[in-house]
């Protein structure tokens, strides 16, 4: 499951294969030398969190919300709320019914959205055990 979440075969299409199995133009490295990681990172995380319970392979959208969180938190932590922000992320999370019943998971889209990916990974994990998914070893 790891190779299909890390680097699945149609992420490799840009250049030579390096030794850590991406390719040297993936995306996510140009998305990355262009500045834009850190929220790139946190916004597919809420992507995946909050579509995961709705798309029929919720372990497979836990698990890449996952990894993005834990390359987020390789920039180094917490970055500020946009004070910019148009959405009431609350309002957002009831519309994605995860009110209630998938609560752990509702932490996690808030946390993220304040920019704590730290938090949001810990709860993540925390949400995964039903799944009998590993711990988090990144």
């Amino acid at each position: 499951m790891a190779k299909e979440i890390d680097h699945p075969r149609y992420y490799n299409m840009g250049g030579e294969i390096g030794s850590d199995g991406s390719a040297e133009f993936e995306a996510i490295k140009i998305i990355e030398d262009l500045g834009w990681g850190f929220e790139f990172c946190m916004g597919n995380a809420v992507k995946y969190a909050l579509r995961a319970p709705h798309k029929g392979d919720e372990l497979g959208d836990l698990l890449k919300a996952r990894w993005y969180l834990n390359r987020a938190c390789r920039y180094g932590g917490r970055i500020r709320a946009r004070i910019f922000r148009k959405i009431d992320i609350e309002k957002a999370i009831a519309a994605w019914a995860l009110v209630d019943v998938y609560e752990r998971l509702a932490e996690t889209v808030r946390l993220t959205a304040v920019g704590d990916p730290f938090g949001a990974l810990n709860d993540l994990n925390i949400y995964m055990v039903k799944f009998g998914a590993p711990k988090d070893l990144e």
